[in-house]
């Protein structure tokens, strides 16, 4: 039985893929008009028998490179996409010199079986670097507002190539597997019962390198002898504790050097706002993200111009909107206890304390509604943002990965 002849158009039909719409293509080479019939909508062609100097097109077509040995200096030069076809052998070759003129391979196809497409773009190519996997240690599975919101807030600092598994401090499930780095915490407290886990402390010498993003709260808790212990050992091991607030540092961090104020990070998520609703909104203790997204939870705290909250992190979002706010102080302290600790069930949290002398230098008294510094809560966010590039800059090098152009 006869093989089925070749199909002429197979290679500018499968090279029309790779060229935007709307686009200038400059197509090299003889019957580099074949690709007109099958461009995308808009696309303007201009066709050239040899390379040039220069194009200003927005993507240069060329089919057949062995024609063109100083294909590499270039496309460098040009510094644009790059689409051209190549045998096995060829694109080897090819490939090589166009990684060394500072392209990298963005996506590739099989014509036929002698033959593939290539679609070359400027900038390092991440496939030849070695993958980096970071394990993430939080309480990110809890529905609660503010560890929702930590989730999301880590991932947008993280380098883009990285592979990232996060994994809960309780019940502790870690899947098993070589790390580059581990990330205790996404902005919220560390509960001092996880802060003496001896598998943390597993996972902790396991891993060569660690930082800490967290706060504390029921601070007495931490200097029960295993809570201080454990806590000691999770701040001798990570490179830098970015603690949430000034008074988690004057807590637990004098005279240590890696110990850095990083702000409560989760204002990140809500920008300042203008409320549209002249009524008191009470936020209660039991507020899930279940009942509403994110965005939409955001969304209706900053709608009220008066906010009163028993939840830490809908109080920082109401800040950056309200006109008044008042907060209900948490007394929970003897769920987040070691076992065997004899907690005082009406100790306060301590950190909406923590919280409001971190934006306004001051604190107020539970359930007395407050006139809220917009200017301080702008200031605050601000100088968070800040700390966040700096951490961003240390995740990046921790990671042995280049912080992308400004």
């Amino acid at each position: 039985m006869a093989s089925a002849a070749p199909d002429p158009d197979a290679l500018p039909r499968h090279a029309a893929r790779m060229v935007p719409a709307y686009g200038n293509l400059l197509a090299i080479g003889p019957r580099a008009e074949a690709i007109a019939p099958h461009l995308p909508a808009g696309c303007q062609l201009q066709c050239a028998g040899e390379l040039p100097a220069a194009v200003d097109a927005d993507v240069v077509l060329l089919l057949d490179p062995a024609r063109a040995p100083h294909l590499a200096a270039a496309a460098a030069r040009w510094g644009r996409p790059l689409i051209c076809a190549a045998s096995a052998g060829e694109a080897d070759v090819l490939g090589a010199a166009l990684r060394a003129a500072g392209l990298r391979l963005q996506c590739a196809e099989q014509v036929s079986p002698g033959l593939r497409l290539l679609k070359w773009v400027p900038g390092e190519d991440i496939a030849t670097r070695a993958p980096k996997r970071v394990l993430v240690l939080s309480y990110f599975h809890i529905p609660n507002f503010g560890d929702r919101l930590g989730y999301h807030v880590l991932n947008g600092l993280l380098p883009a190539d990285v592979e990232v598994v996060h994994a809960p401090l309780a019940p502790f499930t870690v899947p098993d597997g070589v790390y580059d780095l581990l990330i205790l915490g996404i902005g919220n407290s560390l509960l001092p019962r996880d802060a003496c886990s001896p598998d943390l402390a597993h996972w902790l010498e396991r891993i060569p390198r660690a930082i800490g993003i967290f706060g504390t709260q029921y601070r007495d808790q931490y200097r029960e002898p295993e809570a201080a212990r454990g806590l000691a050992a999770v701040l001798d091991k990570v490179t830098t504790w970015w603690a949430r607030y000034e008074e988690d540092m004057l807590a637990f961090g004098r005279g240590r050097r890696n110990v850095r104020h990083l702000g409560d990070w989760l204002i990140a998520a809500s920008p300042m706002a203008v409320p549209r609703v002249n009524r008191n909104l009470i936020v209660p203790p039991n507020i899930l993200t279940t009942e509403a997204p994110l965005d939409r939870t955001i969304q209706r705290i900053q709608a009220y111009r008066s906010v009163e909250s028993a939840r830490l992190h809908p109080l920082l979002c109401a800040l950056t909107s309200a006109a008044q706010a008042a907060y209900r102080e948490q007394r929970d302290g003897a769920l987040n206890a070691i076992e065997g600790a004899q907690p005082d069930p009406q100790a306060e949290s301590g950190k909406f304390r923590s919280l409001l002398y971190d934006v306004f230098g001051r604190t107020f008294d539970e359930g007395e509604p407050f006139p809220v510094n917009r200017q301080a809560v702008a200031a605050y966010r601000r100088k968070v943002l800040a700390n966040m590039e700096a951490l961003r800059a240390e995740l990046y090098a921790l990671l042995e990965r280049d912080l992308p152009a400004a």
